[in-house]
């Protein structure tokens, strides 16, 4: 019996040798390549997870559909015609600058004049009317709306208008018509305006005060830019 536990030591003592060995050789073993690691690649996200946009997003190239507040110069003319048979109506008409502070739906303006028979003076008041609708897709460069004006005539008088107190005029004018917006980038858009409308006024002198009110037709035009934050 004691030969055969001998054999069975000897035999395991063996195996412990064996199962030491390969552990070694397993620590030895070279560090596996780049780009073999077991870790898988992160899940790509399914369709169900994208952002879905319930409404349509107004095109921003064109600044008018932002809906942002913004400046405005343009240079134009305002041409009054108060029925006057010894001044033609060509003499009424005044070069104008126009400043504008536009919102949302409306602006306010100021206008100053430098004429013949309107020598020097202003237009003060507000626009208001329809949203401009793009003309086209949503990426065309034109849009189009219908503003009212409505503006306080103050202006000194150059010429002896026959009838009336010759100093001044002070009048209500209310005009309206298209305004044309050319997108020239996303900021920036040329401004055509064109308008046909009515005034009501009093010519005054410094001492005398105001004459009888006249009514007069109404012509006006621009061409600016405006810039949008």
């Amino acid at each position: 019996m004691r030969p055969s536990i001998a054999k069975i030591g000897s035999g395991a003592l063996l195996c412990v040798l064996l199962i030491d060995v390969g552990a070694a050789r397993a620590d030895e073993a070279p560090p596996a390549a780049p780009g073999t690691s077991d870790q898988s690649a992160p899940p790509l996200s399914a369709p169900g997870n994208l952002t879905k946009i319930e409404k349509p997003i107004p095109s921003p190239f064109h600044p008018r559909q932002r809906l942002t507040p913004a400046t405005s110069v343009a240079a134009g003319a305002y041409c009054p015609n108060f029925g006057s048979t010894s001044l033609p109506y060509a003499r009424w008409c005044a070069p104008s600058v126009r400043f504008g502070m536009d919102g949302k739906f409306a602006d306010m303006h100021v206008a100053l004049l430098f004429g013949d028979v309107l020598r020097y003076g202003a237009l003060i008041g507000f626009e208001m009317g329809t949203p401009y609708f793009q003309l086209g897709n949503k990426r065309q460069r034109v849009a189009l709306a219908i503003r009212g004006s409505f503006d306080l005539l103050i202006v000194g008088l150059g010429e002896r208008v026959p009838g009336h107190y010759d100093d001044g005029l002070l009048a209500f004018s209310n005009t309206y018509g298209p305004h044309l917006s050319i997108a020239l980038n996303p900021r920036a858009a040329l401004e055509i305006r064109g308008a046909v409308g009515w005034t009501v006024g009093g010519f005054f002198a410094n001492h005398e005060g105001f004459d009888r009110p006249a009514y007069g037709l109404v012509i006006e035009s621009s061409l600016g830019v405006r810039i949008s934050p």
